[in-house]
């Protein structure tokens, strides 16, 4: 009979292991996902963030071209500023500010190159830009087309990026 026991704890601990090395890979596989769905949910609020902030430029816009105000004068200008946008995690304007040394997953405005920045959280799926941090850069620009309107795109990308599994 003792032998029967010892028997019967040795498998009882082989078990004890086994169920603990499965529930160790159901949560990094866990981990592993909600990672992933961490940075596409601050790919999407950069993104609503953006749509606002070019909305708020649209009604600014309209409103100029009501009044005959030429939109020329935007040139070089904050878009936070022209918008009256009041965005929570926004830092304020810079001059040259180094990247490396802010809290990332911000919004900036960068004086010295006349860019909106936004610097990237979660960038494990990450790639793109032009700067030593994950960043991503908006110029503000009023261009005409042919016909005397002016173009519908006011926020442009300033070096394209992708952000997202398999590089969305």
């Amino acid at each position: 009979m003792t032998s029967f026991r010892v028997l019967l704890r040795q498998r009882t601990y082989l078990e004890s292991a086994l169920y603990v090395i499965i529930a160790g890979a159901l949560a990094a596989l866990l981990l592993h996902r909600l990672l992933q769905l961490s940075e596409v949910a601050e790919k999407t609020a950069m993104e609503a963030t953006v749509a606002r902030l070019q909305s708020a430029l649209y009604v600014r816009a309209a409103k100029a071209v009501l009044e005959e105000t030429p939109l020329d004068a935007w040139k070089d200008r904050n878009p936070v500023e022209i918008a009256h946008a009041e965005l929570p995690n926004y830092l304020g304007e810079f001059d040259h500010p180094d990247l490396a040394t802010l809290e990332p997953g911000n919004w900036l405005y960068d004086r010295g190159r006349h860019e909106l920045v936004y610097l990237v959280r979660r960038a494990q799926n990450f790639a793109g830009g032009a700067d030593p941090v994950p960043a991503i850069r908006f110029r503000l620009r009023v261009e005409r087309t042919r016909s005397g309107s002016y173009s519908p795109f006011l926020l442009h990308v300033v070096k394209p990026y992708h952000w997202g599994p398999g590089g969305e």
